[in-house]
């Protein structure tokens, strides 16, 4: 016991100063902060939420201009793995020769439905106010029956981290 309490006398006189003093505001919380800002942080990523998508091929059968509505009723091209209630925020991409992408305009769901072996989305959008349905790029367009589209339909919005969980369980 002689020979420990030796070894810690035999030091400087400075470096008993430096013991003696009092750590450093950051020194003794530190750690509370970095873990602090680090759950602050991980807390605001969680509010940012990611939309899934169902994409679409479609093909326009009828429209309607009802007051300040334009509602489309589309005949899907092929049959969708699940329905979709009304409501749903969609995207209509409507597409010219070759599939080019001429614009696109968002509205609801209206109703969903099978008939014959075929599956029909009433889809509304608001109109402008000289009644057209006018796109993301302010072009006017008028739909027409036999017209070729593509659906972009949010299905769901989830948080980030609920979405990393979910990927690192499905591994």
């Amino acid at each position: 016991m002689a020979e420990i309490k030796s070894k810690y006398e035999l030091k400087s006189p400075e470096v008993q100063e430096v013991m003696n003093k009092p750590s450093h505001f950051f020194i003794n919380w530190g750690n509370l902060l970095i873990i602090i800002s680090i759950s602050f942080s991980i807390f605001l990523i969680n509010k940012i939420q990611i939309k899934n998508y169902d994409r679409l091929l479609a093909t326009i059968i009828s429209e309607q201009m009802i007051l300040d509505q334009g509602v489309l009723v589309i005949k899907l091209n092929l049959a969708p793995k699940d329905q979709y209630p009304s409501g749903l925020e969609t995207q209509i991409t409507f597409l010219g020769d070759k599939s080019l992408d001429i614009g696109t305009i968002t509205g609801t769901i209206d109703s969903f439905w099978n008939q014959e072996q075929n599956a029909y989305i009433s889809w509304k959008t608001k109109l402008d106010k000289t009644r057209q349905l006018r796109l993301n790029n302010n072009q006017v367009i008028v739909p027409a029956n036999g017209m070729n589209v593509s659906l972009k339909i949010t299905t769901s919005k989830e948080d980030i981290i609920e979405s990393m969980i979910k990927k690192l369980i499905k591994r």
